[in-house]
């Protein structure tokens, strides 16, 4: 890898882990016995679904309406496939129907602030 390649991908990185602790969110590291594995794996898995929520609705990474499905019942997060989606297909729809921008922003704005994301609304958009 040359240099000015490596010096974007870290600026990159550094930019990424800003926005993920703008949101709450963090790494943890730590170290289990092997034997643990499982049920550690297990204890964590809605903590980690969690996050994967959070960066699915503001666009850091790609969820699929089933797996949205998937974590929401497999958790009991108080969310709603149909909010979240919304959220998600923010930018598309204010493309589609500008004439409806005002009252998606509005929308969008009453999510967020229903379950208390600390997500920005313009992150939506990006």
């Amino acid at each position: 890898m040359d240099e000015k390649r490596r010096k974007d991908l870290k600026e990159y990185q550094r930019r990424r882990t800003e926005r993920r602790r703008a949101r709450g969110l963090t790494v943890k590291t730590i170290w289990i016995r092997d034997e643990d594995t499982e049920a550690f794996a297990k204890a964590t898995q809605p903590f980690v679904d969690h996050a994967r929520l959070i960066e699915g609705v503001t666009g850091s990474i790609t969820l699929e309406p089933s797996e949205l499905k998937d974590i929401l019942e497999r958790n009991q997060f108080p969310y709603t496939l149909e909010d979240l989606m919304f959220l998600i297909n923010l930018r598309q729809t204010i493309i589609l129907k500008p004439h409806e921008e005002k009252e998606s922003w509005s929308r969008a704005s009453e999510i967020l602030e229903k379950y208390g994301f600390k997500i920005e609304l313009d992150e939506l958009v990006w």
